[in-house]
């Protein structure tokens, strides 16, 4: 048992991690990132086979084949339409502002973020307003 023990190859990962950053590092910062890194990637993957089900079982219902081009059965076909949304030629019209034509779209996301979200921007300023606190005793 101890001579397999020196075939094994060495946690490099775990010692390259641990030569740059702590333990508290890795356990409250670097794991978490991996985690979320992991799950992100399993939804990724998840909503791209959605889309590719949907789009077979709809052309099912149109008597139609689907997907068909890309690997068997058109398997690859969410990566192909991946890398084609990737590499999609990005234009901004000649007389259009540049930087309001490429901010425009996140704007709109924040504010529509930002409505559902709770903002305490004020906080501090509450405090020491006298109004919806009482200031003495009304016993």
């Amino acid at each position: 048992m101890a001579a397999l023990a020196l075939f094994a190859p060495p946690n490099l990962i775990n010692d390259l991690l641990l030569r740059w950053l702590s333990q508290e590092t890795i356990n409250f910062v670097v794991w978490p990132f991996i985690q979320i890194g992991a799950v992100v990637t399993l939804i990724a993957f998840w909503a791209m086979y959605a889309t590719y089900a949907e789009r077979k079982i709809s052309a099912f219902m149109q008597a139609r084949l689907g997907p068909m081009r890309v690997g068997k059965w058109g398997l690859l076909q969410p990566i192909a339409d991946a890398v084609k949304l990737l590499t999609k030629e990005d234009f901004i019209p000649e007389k259009a502002d540049r930087y309001i034509f490429f901010f425009a779209p996140y704007i709109s996301v924040v504010a529509a973020f930002s409505s559902c979200s709770r903002f305490r921007a004020l906080a501090c300023l509450r405090s020491y307003s006298p109004v919806g606190r009482r200031t003495r005793n009304t016993r």
